[in-house]
């Protein structure tokens, strides 16, 4: 999606998608991304160049109602599930019986 800064590929497409990402910002930090609104991938990147982030790079990591973040450091815990849509109209239903086809995960070593 993008290098140093710029835009990788991805031309418009009239479907739009909730997306998953993982980028890094110019100061090395590590970013997980993840829009549950329904863009083109094209648009969502020029979303993220437009951000006052300093992103250096993204990789497209899932998209549509599969595009899932989940956050649960200690007592707090955060979802996030992605959603589809089309150019003329979208379809939100419930989504969270899907299987999720990628999952990373993070835990601090002691």
């Amino acid at each position: 999606m993008i290098s140093k800064g710029k835009r990788k590929g991805w031309s418009q497409q009239k479907k739009l998608y909730s997306t998953a990402a993982v980028g890094m910002d110019k100061d090395n930090n590590v970013l997980f991304i993840h829009s549950p609104s329904p863009y083109s991938t094209h648009d969502f990147i020029n979303i993220l160049l437009s951000l006052p982030i300093d992103i250096d790079s993204a990789m497209y990591l899932e998209g549509g109602p599969e595009a899932t973040l989940y956050i649960s450091p200690k007592d707090i815990h955060t979802k996030s599930e992605g959603r589809y849509g089309t150019l003329f109209g979208e379809n939100f239903g419930d989504l969270s019986t899907l299987t999720l086809p990628n999952v990373i995960g993070i835990v601090k070593l002691k």
